[in-house]
């Protein structure tokens, strides 16, 4: 009997403890002021890595825990506030999980982007908010957060009308315009039913596309387009290769047929973009959308390494994906504004008429910085490495030859090598050779300062595309001028080694 009631005296004082414990936890001024202050430590650490970019609606705690200095479990209920808009609003009530939510609107609605702060303070039991932070009989337990609901598109007038406008559910038969658009350029492209080398070909003109339509596929749909009389389909096919550093990586392969085999779908967590999954070999099944990026105007099968985790911040701005569209004209809020006077001072900088015995750097300006050539291949040596300091660039010559000139200059070992441009199937690529070039020299587009080779009754030039500091060859038909020394488009040319 004794024994029956220590134990039960023990489980009355183990409650009463639990009860003081947590009564000091919920009682209207119960939590001490250093209790407070790690309980408002610990809602700020819950935030504070948080993307600051919200598109959606999101959950906050409704309460906040902690140990105190006791080693005893402490809580708080949390009060969230809004302030800087109207537009963004708390809920009244919890979950079931004890959660509020942060109802933010649909980007697509907003006329202008908002900024907002998020506020939650520390209450008691009736909500009424905890004051006396820092000795301020005033000061409420406060943590603020700087948020922002950015208006589809930001401030670009194209992504604006562009973005809204992609199909996030397509109706299969309905007929669609498969576009991409380009950040480097500001303009959207479209799919011309054309194969442009290893990729699906783009034009900026709509009028120079054509239509797909969709048919209905288990798990999503195939894209198919009319080439006059003749169904055809978009395709991936996978692979599997080994990367530059040797690691297995998986491909994919881009080609129109006559038989439906890729099953498309649109991904609406990244702005209703197209990817297919493609088994890749013995690496198995890997997600590819369709996508490109900055100096093509090509489609390609694009890994969702590029474009998945933290690479999505790049979307519309370095990588791009391909979108089903309706018939607006995006394009006429399109383009870069460029001073003139500014990218004649930029030109200025190169030879428009090269002469010999003049020391040269073959330089490639890029927007932000200029790239010199250091005398270095790259990539199975078709493709000449670059510098960014000037004095560290190889010094060039001209040597005249009819009516143009070979390039040159003296490698480590003294001996004088040209660089030329070579067509190695469908590829063009630069190249450098002891030999005098047997395809041809350089004229010089003197209105651009370009050196340009003709081959094979077309021109050729050296650029470095993108964001690659490389510099290979390219096909002067497919450069676009409005770019040039802008943005996405980048050439090759002589500029005096003296300053």
């Amino acid at each position: 009997m004794k024994k029956k009631i220590a134990l039960i005296c023990c489980l009355v004082l183990v409650a009463i403890s639990m009860l003081t414990v947590f009564a000091a936890c919920n009682g209207n001024g119960a939590l001490s002021d250093n209790e407070l202050k790690i309980l408002r430590s610990n809602l700020f650490n819950q935030y504070r890595e948080d993307a600051a970019e919200k598109a959606e609606s999101y959950k906050v705690l409704g309460e906040i825990t902690g140990i105190n200095a006791d080693k005893e479990p402490i809580k708080c209920a949390i009060k969230w506030t809004i302030e800087g808009t109207d537009k963004v609003t708390v809920s009244a009530d919890k979950d079931s999980n004890g959660n509020y939510t942060v109802n933010v609107p649909d980007p697509a609605t907003l006329t202008d982007s908002i900024s907002y702060t998020l506020k939650g303070t520390l209450v008691d039991d009736k909500g009424e908010a905890y004051k006396g932070y820092n000795g301020d009989e005033n000061a409420t337990y406060t943590v603020s957060f700087n948020r922002t609901v950015t208006r589809l598109g930001g401030d670009n007038e194209l992504l604006q009308h562009y973005l809204p406008a992609t199909i996030a559910s397509p109706a299969m038969g309905t007929e669609y315009n498969l576009s991409v658009y380009f950040g480097d350029v500001n303009y959207v492209y479209y799919f011309t039913g054309k194969m442009s080398g290893n990729y699906f070909g783009l034009n900026k003109e709509r009028s120079a596309s054509v239509k797909v339509k969709l048919e209905a596929a288990e798990g999503g749909f195939y894209i198919s387009f009319m080439d006059g009389a003749t169904k055809k389909y978009l395709t991936f096919t996978g692979r599997a290769g080994t990367s530059s550093t040797g690691k297995a990586t998986p491909y994919g392969d881009c080609s129109i047929t006559e038989e439906p085999t890729t099953v498309f779908s649109v991904d609406t967590s990244m702005n209703n973009s197209l990817k297919a999954t493609i088994v890749c070999g013995d690496l198995g099944e890997n997600d590819f959308y369709l996508g490109s990026r900055p100096g093509y105007t090509t489609i390609s099968a694009t890994s969702s390494y590029y474009l998945t985790g933290s690479n999505s911040a790049n979307i519309d701005s370095t990588q791009f994906v391909a979108r089903l569209v309706g018939d607006e004209d995006f394009n006429q809020y399109g383009g870069i504004v460029v001073d003139s006077d500014e990218l004649a001072k930029i030109r200025g900088q190169f030879e428009a008429n090269p002469v010999e015995g003049t020391a040269y750097k073959l330089a490639v300006y890029k927007g932000s910085e200029t790239l010199y050539f250091n005398g270095a291949t790259q990539s199975q040596e078709y493709y000449l490495n670059t510098v960014k300091v000037k004095d560290n660039g190889v010094d060039c010559f001209i040597e005249k030859s009819g009516d143009g000139f070979y390039i040159y200059f003296m490698n480590s070992s003294g001996t004088k090598t040209y660089v030329t441009i070579i067509l190695s199937g469908t590829y063009v690529n630069a190249k450098l050779t002891t030999e005098t070039p047997a395809n041809g020299v350089f004229k010089m587009d003197t209105t651009l300062r370009i050196p340009y080779m003709e081959i094979n009754e077309n021109k050729y030039y050296l650029n470095s595309q993108g964001t690659y500091t490389s510099i290979g060859g390219a096909t002067w038909s497919k450069m676009n001028q409005d770019n040039l020394d802008v943005s996405g488009e980048w050439a090759m040319r002589l500029m005096p080694s003296a300053d």
